[in-house]
C-alpha cells in the first residue's frame, strides 16, 4: 500500500493476493515488542458462528482502530474498516500522549507524526466552541 488509509475508509481486499495488514500504520505490538497485538472474535448470527473479525489499535492515537472482518463460509475477501472515534464517554477529545509514542521504540520526526496522524483524523469533526 502506497498511502495510509484515511479514517472511515472501507476497503475490500482478496486475503491470497494482498498483504492489505502491512497498510503502514503503527499498531500496538504484544509485549514481546515484535508482533503486533490483534484481537480475534467470531460473530455469531442467529446463534451460528459466520463472520470473522479481528481489530488492533493504534500505536499513537488509542481511538484509533483497524477492523477486518470475513464470512466463515468464504474467507477470501476481508472487509477492512479503518476508523478513529475521537471522544470518548465525557466527549472530551483523545489525543496522543507521549508514553504511547515512546513504547513504539521508534524514533518519531515531526514529519513521521504528522503523516500517520492525519488520515487518522482525517474525518474527525472538532467542536471547538465548548
Amino acid at each position: 500500500m502506497n498511502r495510509l488509509p484515511k479514517s472511515s475508509s472501507m476497503l475490500l481486499y482478496s486475503r491470497k493476493r494482498v498483504r492489505y495488514r502491512r497498510d503502514g500504520y503503527c499498531w500496538k505490538k504484544r509485549k514481546d515488542g515484535k508482533t503486533t497485538r490483534e484481537d480475534h472474535m467470531k460473530l455469531k448470527v442467529q446463534g451460528i458462528e459466520c463472520i470473522y473479525g479481528c481489530y488492533v489499535h493504534s500505536a499513537i492515537l488509542p481511538t484509533f482502530h483497524r477492523r477486518c472482518y470475513w464470512l466463515l463460509q468464504n474467507p477470501d475477501i476481508v472487509l477492512v474498516h479503518y476508523l478513529n472515534v475521537p471522544c470518548n464517554d465525557d466527549n472530551k477529545i483523545v489525543t496522543p500522549s507521549f508514553n504511547s509514542l515512546v513504547d513504539t521504540k521508534k524514533e518519531w520526526t515531526r514529519e513521521d507524526l504528522v503523516l500517520e496522524l492525519k488520515p487518522m483524523c482525517k474525518f474527525c469533526l472538532v467542536n471547538t466552541r465548548n
